[in-house]
């Protein structure tokens, strides 16, 4: 037997659409830096879909190179960015672009990788992820 409280939250869900609640949709826009291992130069691309690869490893002294295949500009850059208040929050200053990379050009990452061991989340500026949380669209 379902409880007062299920049966109320199965007719909220049921008035929104949705039988079940369901996590928002992931950020296609958002990936993982992580400094370490041993490639000198990573290449990321933006497509459409969303950023590529999505977990990124790049050694200590290394660059990474940002290629805009979609048909929008993506500014690159590292840190938290609340979309509601436009505030960014650096967790890897040499990650970041100088400034949007229009579409169908490149970029490379303003510096080099940190030499101690890091990990740190790449966003887009042009499409950031809402106040909150990397989920949700832009």
């Amino acid at each position: 037997m379902k409880s007062a409280g299920t049966s109320l939250l199965a007719a909220a869900l049921a008035a929104c659409g949705g039988s079940e609640a369901s996590p928002p949709p992931m950020n296609p826009w958002l990936a993982t830096v992580t400094v370490g291992g041993s490639t000198q130069s990573v290449t990321v691309t933006y497509t459409s879909a969303g950023v590529s690869p999505t977990s990124i490893m790049v050694a200590s002294g290394g660059t990474i190179n940002f290629v805009n295949n979609d048909s929008v500009s993506h500014w690159p850059s590292s840190g938290l960015f609340c979309a509601m208040v436009g505030q960014q929050f650096m967790q890897c200053p040499w990650l970041n672009t100088s400034a949007t990379v229009a579409a169908g050009n490149s970029a490379q990452s303003s510096g080099t990788a940190a030499a101690t061991p890091a990990t740190c989340s790449l966003l887009d500026r042009d499409h950031p992820p809402p106040c909150g949380g990397g989920g949700g669209g832009y």
